[in-house]
């Protein structure tokens, strides 16, 4: 999957979630361009800590990881 404008990766991920899937954001280190994923479930950020590099990311364009089955409760 290509990356999204946040926005519309974002309602594209509501979408699969209220569908019944485990959605979690996925986005790419601007600094040392390593794929990355957010560990929480239905959780989108506008920035976060790159784990290879620790550069913190501005987060505009994103994608997700669906994953399908019961879905888990919210916090």
């Amino acid at each position: 999957m290509t990356d999204l404008p946040l926005d519309q990766a974002v309602r594209a991920a509501e979408e699969a979630a209220s569908s019944g899937f485990l959605v979690f954001q996925k986005f790419t280190c601007t600094s040392c361009g390593s794929r990355q994923s957010i560990p929480e479930p239905f959780k989108f950020y506008t920035r976060a800590s790159c784990e290879e590099c620790l550069n913190v990311s501005e987060i505009s364009e994103c994608g997700f990881i669906l994953i399908a089955g019961p879905k888990a409760p919210e916090n």
